[in-house]
């Protein structure tokens, strides 16, 4: 039988993890891990090992997009997909230029 893959979600703020866990539920994959930006969610990548990380991605989108950065360096084999409010080309474009795989606009759908 096949492993279901895991997600690590990684935002800031609770509610939106809380949200993007119920998400990752509904669409059929397990949930590795939760945390914040920066050396937290670096740690918990590490201890997690995940199949997909969602980062959310609001302004100001600086620390959430070197999190984005320093991820894609320390996991390149694993996608990254940030989430965020913004509907804006320029904020996706900045997400994928910092190594996001895909960008999805909230509210995001099982």
């Amino acid at each position: 039988m096949a492993k279901t893959p895991a997600a690590l979600v990684i935002d800031q703020d609770v509610q939106s993890r809380y949200e993007t866990r119920q998400i990752v539920k509904a669409s059929g994959l397990t949930v590795a891990g939760e945390a914040g930006y920066g050396m937290e969610a670096l740690t918990t990548a590490r201890d997690t090992n995940p199949d997909v990380i969602f980062v959310g991605v609001n302004e100001p989108m600086e620390r959430p997009l070197q999190t984005v950065e320093q991820l894609a360096a320390a996991f390149p084999d694993t996608p990254l997909v940030v989430m965020s409010d913004s509907k804006e080309i320029e904020s996706a474009r900045k997400a994928m230029m910092a190594g996001a795989r895909d960008f999805l606009t909230r509210p995001v759908k099982p």
